[in-house]
């Protein structure tokens, strides 16, 4: 072995040189990347990523890193996740999340209630408490710190050698809740929260870990081990969620600005509402949209939701839709739905507008951080088809009465006291060349209304 120190030595180096000269390709070319990696286990991961982030998929064979429409099962050492310095804000349940970095390999949540605005539950949860980094009372806290051996109590000595004698020389990550008020009973969501974003947390160490062996201790309030995750645990979010999760959809947790924060089952992220990363497309026909421009607007598809829908049944949208999975960029993500939902095949072939803005909307059921996009639809070329499930009519209107339907539909909100947008009364209507017509009476997505908003304001470069 030691005579053939010196070859494995020139292997690895190889090897190394040959991995950054893949990575360093990727860079200047997104994609052209092929590149394998092999986990300890013995399973196969892609490098894949146009924003320079490493994400790691599982295969069998290698795929064009364009192609990110892949549901990534595991997370590894090769996963590269964003964790800024600075404080971070989400949003989960009933509270606003405050995540700093405290010391290397330590870090806090704090969970700060979001306090009452009166009956409008929109807009108690609306998103201008995502831009406030002041806050003074919280909840709990969820804190992880890394350990080493040296550093175990014998308790956690202990529970490692009943979990079937883990080697105690591998890093692993002490998570701890805290108590804000010791008296404080916590609701069954309340439960269902920290069990869910402390092992979040646990996989957020994992990866960030150099060593080939983590695990997590998890304690309760009291102190106590309430469980011990395993290395196999902690690189699988579904083994990671086995218990409180049905084995479903892999999204992203994310912060204020869209950076991931882990990954998680989409049931999860719909039961707590959680913030996490989506897409909004407005389908013009046969021209992009452009900010600030003076010229006469295109017609945009306008669609009917089915009435089986369990969400919102009936109701219009001006928008394509969806959820981006974990590692998918928002551009696949677009590009999938509208060839999902319409039968749009061109998104990556160049009739998807590059991504034009940001905007995070936040209800009492859903909070995203949506990235908008234009979809040009040459209609000599392409037909529309969509997903008998999904849409029950849908056509292209002209934007003057879109801009109207959708105005009457926000003043119906406010009527009721529903709206969680900017908007706060009525404004004079729009006068248009004919005034009558169904469109008067349809009632868009609150959802959608929100991203509209925001459209709204960008195309007019506010």
């Amino acid at each position: 072995l030691l005579a053939d120190m010196p070859k494995l030595f020139f292997l690895s180096l190889t090897t190394t040189a040959l991995c950054l000269e893949s990575v360093s390709s990727f860079l200047s070319n997104p994609n052209s990347l092929r590149a394998t990696t092999t986990h300890a286990a013995g399973r196969k991961h892609i490098l894949a990523t146009s924003t320079g982030n490493v994400r790691a998929f599982p295969s069998s064979k290698n795929v064009m890193a364009r192609n990110l429409a892949v549901q990534p099962a595991y997370i590894t050492k090769d996963t590269e996740m964003i964790f800024p310095e600075a404080m971070q804000i989400s949003l989960a349940a009933q509270y606003k999340v405050a995540i700093e970095s405290v010391n290397e390999g330590e870090e806090v949540w704090r969970f700060v209630p979001i306090e009452s605005t009166g009956d409008n539950e929109g807009a108690r949860l609306s998103k201008a408490s995502l831009y406030d980094k002041s806050f003074q009372n919280f909840s709990f806290t969820i804190q992880c710190l890394s350990l080493t051996s040296s550093q175990c109590t014998l308790e956690e000595k202990n529970a490692f050698s009943k979990d079937g004698g883990h080697d105690l020389l591998s890093n692993f990550a002490r998570v701890t809740l805290s108590l804000a008020d010791s008296s404080r009973a916590f609701s069954s969501e309340d439960n269902l929260l920290i069990t869910t974003l402390s092992r979040l947390m646990a996989q957020r160490h994992y990866c960030k870990s150099e060593s080939d062996g983590s695990y997590a201790i998890l304690h309760g309030a009291n102190g106590a081990i309430s469980e011990v995750l395993s290395n196999e645990q902690l690189s699988d979010a579904n083994l990671l969620f086995a218990d409180v999760s049905k084995k479903s959809e892999l999204v992203e947790m994310v912060d204020s600005v869209g950076n991931p924060l882990g990954i998680i089952p989409r049931d999860l992220v719909h039961k707590l509402n959680l913030l996490h990363r989506g897409i909004g497309i407005v389908v013009a026909k046969d021209c992009h949209i452009v900010q600030g421009t003076s010229t006469e607007l295109p017609d945009v598809y306008v669609h009917q939701r089915t009435s089986t829908k369990r969400i919102f049944p009936s109701l219009y949208d001006m928008f394509v839709g969806g959820v981006s999975e974990a590692g998918e960029e928002a551009m696949v993500t677009a590009s999938r739905e509208v060839a999902e939902e319409l039968g749009l095949q061109r998104g990556l072939d160049g009739a998807l507008s590059e991504p034009l803005f940001k905007c995070v909307i936040c209800t009492s059921y859903n909070r995203c951080v949506v990235t908008v996009f234009t979809y040009r639809c040459n209609v000599k070329e392409e037909t529309l088809k969509w997903q008998e499930e999904e849409v029950a009519w849908g056509d292209f209107v002209s934007y003057p009465i879109i801009e109207a339907a959708a105005q009457l539909s926000i003043e119906r909100l406010l009527e009721g006291g529903k709206w969680p947008g900017k908007q706060q009364a009525p404004v004079e209507p729009l006068q248009l060349e004919y005034n009558d017509g169904e469109w008067k009476t349809w009632d868009f997505v609150p959802d959608g209304l929100l991203v509209w908003e925001a459209w709204k304001e960008w195309l007019t470069d506010k």
